[in-house]
């Protein structure tokens, strides 16, 4: 017999429905309730790729259907297992509109790279489920998902790195910033970057005078391996809309007989950034208002 046509577009609803749901109570911190309705969608999207009706989709269907499924999956068990790490609140909220485009494109693009699975493993997605429990997939945010922070560096014997988490940046007036993030770059004395730079995701929480990011930075490059001379810049950025781009409000930075272990406090200064530190300083602010930053030291 024929498998019956499928509604994809009253499927998509469906799960779309649902995942808003979801998504509300998982924000609300009801995660037993949110996970439920996680794996319930998760169900649903590997139920339509194990039927007879999988040939009524196409291979880029079945792709994004088969990474959606795995995010649920991965997030559910961040939440039954109440782990730290893994799939955040953030990256659930960024799926949403990879729901709301459900069988509207003929094109997707996945708004996280999946590490540790190749997409062909995904396509024979019968195992989505299995993945999860056998392979370290590692989720990490794409170009959708504002932030390009990269995953701890791997560890050789006796190493250590240098944590940074980004608490607060304060400001006169912290709600006249659209969409802010920071720019993290260990540059030599010259200037040069000596690692890739990362940026974190955008925050728009704000306390008062501050703008909180909690946000923690893998430096790349190992404690032995910094140069002496070596700088972490941050620098404040944010969208000008009447410009439409991002532009740089301040910056601080630490030095390198400044980085260890504890809560730091740095001093914000005017743009233009100086990576050299040969210009003279200007203070944004004579207020006391820092970039505050805890470091701390990660061994294997």
């Amino acid at each position: 017999a024929m498998a019956a046509a499928v509604d994809k577009q009253a499927l998509a609803n469906k799960w779309t429905n649902s995942y808003g749901k979801a998504l509300e109570l998982d924000t609300w911190g009801q995660i037993e309730e949110a996970r439920e309705i996680y794996e319930q969608i998760a169900h649903g999207l590997e139920t339509e790729q194990n039927k007879e009706q999988a040939k009524q989709y196409t291979t880029d269907e079945l792709g994004i259907m088969a990474k959606l499924a795995l995010t649920l999956r991965l997030r559910a068990n961040v939440l039954k297992n109440g782990d730290l790490e893994g799939v955040t609140l953030d990256n659930m909220n960024v799926l949403k509109a990879s729901f709301e485009s459900l069988f509207k494109k003929s094109k997707y693009a996945f708004p996280f790279k999946l590490s540790g699975i190749k997409d062909a493993e995904l396509e024979s997605a019968a195992t989505v489920s299995q993945f999860v429990r056998e392979k370290e997939v590692v989720i990490q945010a794409g170009d959708v998902a504002p932030g390009t922070l990269l995953p701890p560096p791997k560890f050789r014997e006796g190493e250590t790195f240098f944590d940074i988490t980004i608490d607060k940046c304060g400001f006169k007036d912290a709600t006249g910033f659209i969409n802010p993030y920071i720019t993290v770059t260990v540059c030599d004395a010259l200037g040069h970057a000596i690692e890739p730079a990362q940026d974190t995701p955008i925050s728009n929480t704000k306390k008062g005078h501050y703008i909180s990011f909690q946000t923690e930075v893998h430096i790349q490059t190992s404690e032995a391996m910094l140069p002496p001379e070596c700088a972490i810049f941050f620098e404040f950025k944010h969208y000008k809309p009447k410009k439409k781009k991002k532009s740089t409000k301040c910056w601080a930075f630490i030095e390198r007989d400044e980085m260890r272990p504890g809560p730091v406090s740095c001093e914000l200064y005017s743009k233009p950034s100086d990576m050299t530190r040969k210009k003279k300083l200007r203070l944004l602010t004579v207020k006391p208002l820092y970039l505050n930053l805890i470091i701390q030291l990660r061994k294997n």
